[in-house]
């Protein structure tokens, strides 16, 4: 199980989730290929063309990410994504500890 006991986590989860903070996505890395723990790489407010350029073939990454969604011009959503990213070169016994 992974662990999320550190606190700019929380901190960088919560900045995606408030209206009033332009950053909209945060990824979370281990700490290392013999870690469980999960840090928090980076965060930015290019939405998920941004995000993609940050994922690495060689990791296992989770990422929180906010959309703004609408049907016309009057109503628009936020919708939130969590994406588990296992990269094609990621190794196989973190590969087997990610998927579920």
């Amino acid at each position: 199980m992974a662990d999320l006991s550190d606190p700019k986590i929380d901190e960088a989860y919560q900045d995606v989730r408030s209206d009033k903070s332009e950053t909209n996505w945060l990824l979370l890395d281990y700490e290392s290929d013999r870690s469980d723990k999960l840090t928090v790489t980076q965060t930015g407010t290019g939405g998920l063309a941004e995000l993609r350029d940050a994922l690495s073939d060689s990791k296992a990454s989770y990422a929180y990410v906010r959309v703004t969604f609408s049907n016309d011009k009057e109503s628009q959503r936020e919708k939130f994504i969590l994406v588990v990213w296992i990269g094609p070169g990621c190794k196989v016994m973190r590969k087997a500890k990610v998927s579920p």
